[in-house]
């Protein structure tokens, strides 16, 4: 279960995977090297035009259910298991319906050393 990911280190990087973007957002900057739960990064979605975009999003999942502020929100959604995320309450929503691209080199576990 892999909690932080290390983002593309170039735009042209990210560029010849996503070879169907031709030019780079303005939200595409440098992104550090950890990237870590709440932090905000550049994410591909889906607009309601049906057109793709690139937007800033914080790297964890605040379901659509939760009201009150996200500094409220106490539980570590930023990781699931494929086997239990379409019936978890948190992520079968966002699992059926809510799909977007993060731009990612890496990925890893973080051990708390």
């Amino acid at each position: 279960m892999c909690g932080r990911y290390k983002g593309p280190d170039t735009w042209a990087e990210l560029h010849q995977v996503l070879g169907s973007f031709t030019h780079q957002p303005d939200i595409f900057d440098a992104a550090p090297y950890e990237i870590r739960p709440t932090n905000k990064v550049p994410i591909c979605i889906r607009n309601h035009q049906g057109q793709f975009e690139w937007v800033k999003a914080r790297w964890s999942l605040i379901p659509h259910w939760h009201h009150g502020a996200i500094k409220d929100w106490k539980a570590t959604s930023f990781n699931a298991k494929v086997e239990e995320a379409p019936t978890k309450p948190s992520w079968r929503d966002p699992w059926k319906k809510r799909h977007c691209i993060i731009p990612a080199s890496c990925f890893w576990e973080w051990s708390g050393c």
